[in-house]
């Protein structure tokens, strides 16, 4: 029996500008009507989430919110407003060993804070963090070791495919979580970096424990790397027709294109 359904937006759920379809609220919104819980996993920061999770009412339900690949764990609250029930972000010592590195590799990173409204960076001008400062409305603080620097919760690398290569080994070793992201350029690539634990399926096995929900009773809907663990953890792990191979095949099932309103294919197909 099915007690839960969890969502990624990007690639997912929703389509351009956050927008989520008729048909994907019409079938969220049948899967709650039987009782089901429906989870957003998502790597956004919850500044960006907010939108999308109004869209599918979880503010009215109260259904819990996994943010930043599973960085933080979000509850609302009577007033509708997001408390963060779970953190782990980067020690300043495992900070200073990702910026090091970028610097060695020539990789551009934009880090998002623990503080919502700032961001680190390495370098201040260029469009990689032009784009991400308009995306996350974060004002870019450029890095300096030596302070004491505010809680980095999650790195966003952009480079050459050749550095990001070697800079990517360098923080496997470190045993940080590396995931490559959606959006990449001809010769360049993009990298999402966590802390070492931080994953989806971390948190997403603290929320279901917390609901007294099993993995077999978990459905997962994801696209991309930093839904993998996910998707194996639980029960059922459907992968959009949009994602690449190896999710796939990592996958129990594929529905359609995140465009086709993949999602909501699913949901009424498990629910007739």
């Amino acid at each position: 029996m099915i007690k839960m359904i969890v969502v990624d937006i990007d690639g997912t759920l929703a389509l351009k500008k956050s927008k989520v379809s008729k048909e994907n609220i019409a079938a969220i919104q049948k899967a709650k009507d039987q009782g089901i819980s429906v989870v957003i996993a998502t790597g956004r920061n919850i500044t960006k989430i907010r939108k999308v999770a109004e869209q599918i009412n979880s503010h009215n339900d109260k259904s819990p919110i996994i943010s930043l690949n599973g960085g933080m764990i979000h509850y609302w609250d009577e007033n509708n407003d997001l408390n963060i029930t779970y953190k782990k972000g980067f020690e300043k010592s495992q900070s200073d060993i990702v910026f090091e590195a970028a610097k060695q590799n020539k990789i551009l990173l934009f880090s998002y804070c623990e503080d919502d409204r700032y961001a680190y960076v390495n370098k201040k001008r260029g469009l990689f963090v032009w784009v991400l400062r308009r995306i996350s409305k974060r004002k870019a603080l450029l890095f300096d070791k030596t302070d004491k620097p505010m809680t980095i919760m999650k790195f966003i690398c952009y480079g050459k495919s050749e550095n990001m290569k070697s800079f990517r080994q360098e923080m496997e070793k470190h045993k940080f979580e590396t995931f490559s992201w959606s959006y990449i350029a001809k010769g360049t690539t993009n990298l999402e970096v966590n802390p070492p634990g931080v994953d989806k399926s971390t948190a997403l096995k603290m929320v279901a424990d917390k609901m007294k929900i099993k993995p077999e009773e978990i459905i997962y809907f994801g696209d991309g790397e930093n839904d993998l663990r996910a998707l194996q953890w639980s029960g059922t792990g459907v992968a959009m027709g949009n994602a690449p191979d190896a999710i796939k095949e990592s996958a129990n099932e594929v529905t359609l294109h995140h465009k086709k309103h993949g999602v909501a294919v699913k949901i009424n197909e498990i629910l007739k």
